[in-house]
């Protein structure tokens, strides 16, 4: 309670309190000494300026954080830009765009920063549309199935509208015979080196079927050696024996007739 108009010493205490936490900054403090200090009642409670002062103090600290994030953004702005960090750039884009704030209070430096790094980014995703493109003209021109493959897959990570579909669907398709290539002369050479005949003629039907010519290496060896194979299984193999034409069954009868016709003659001239 009160005495001689001086405050009572539960008050005084959480006075002193609460001016130390401000002082000390901490704000963590401050938040319990004022949930406590609007607990009081009576002669007890805490003087009103002393609770204002508390809750300027918490102000100060939101206003104070608020604008070291938005430093701590604007810096970030700048390294990505001078650096062109595209990746750190998108970060940090995601999180100006958590900022609240009026352009006016995030000031023209923030908003100027923010448009920079925009820029950058869609003239970076062009430049790597265009180099994308380059490399899967190149791929499809050479028909060279490595550099296809790493363009695709780049193309599929690439920044929507910054890709020619159109070309990506023809070099999809030539891929895909790229890969069936790189199927049939894996079974070409798997049958030179078996030196496996009707292994190379069922993997050369194959290639000529995708029209695989005998520029191809594996084509021009299966073809040499399919033949060189062919060659050595006719020498080997035995001449055959002309075979008799078989007689039709009217030869036949007249072949018995004319025997029956000899035996009964032999047999008239033996009883004379």
């Amino acid at each position: 309670m009160a005495t001689d108009g001086k405050t009572s010493g539960s008050t005084e205490d959480h006075v002193g309190s609460i001016n130390k936490a401000i002082q000390a900054k901490n704000v963590t403090l401050v938040k319990e000494l004022l949930i406590k200090a609007h607990a009081l009642k009576g002669d007890e409670k805490v003087p009103g300026e002393v609770l204002a002062k508390a809750h300027q103090a918490l102000i100060d600290h939101v206003v104070a954080q608020w604008q070291t994030d938005v430093d701590a953004l604007k810096t970030s702005l700048k390294q990505g830009v001078e650096m062109k960090a595209k990746e750190s750039l998108k970060e940090t884009l995601a999180r100006c765009e958590q900022v609240k704030g009026s352009s006016k209070r995030l000031g023209t430096e923030f908003v100027t920063l923010v448009d920079q790094a925009k820029k950058m980014i869609s003239t970076m995703n062009k430049e790597e549309g265009e180099t994308i493109k380059y490399y899967i003209k190149q791929g499809i021109q050479l028909r060279n199935r490595d550099v296809l493959t790493e363009a695709l897959d780049k193309a599929a990570n690439a920044p929507a509208g910054f890709i020619d579909k159109e070309l990506v669907a023809q070099a999809g398709e030539v891929l895909k015979e790229l890969d069936l290539e790189h199927v049939i002369r894996f079974y070409l050479t798997t049958a030179i080196r078996a030196k496996d005949l009707v292994g190379l003629e069922t993997a050369l039907n194959k290639a000529t079927g995708i029209k695989m010519t005998q520029t191809v290496p594996e084509v021009a060896e299966a073809t040499k050696l399919l033949a060189e194979l062919k060659a050595k299984k006719a020498k080997k193999k035995p001449k055959d024996k002309k075979e008799k034409p078989k007689k039709t069954p009217q030869e036949k009868k007249e072949k018995k007739d004319k025997k029956d016709k000899k035996d009964k003659k032999d047999k008239k001239d033996k009883k004379h």
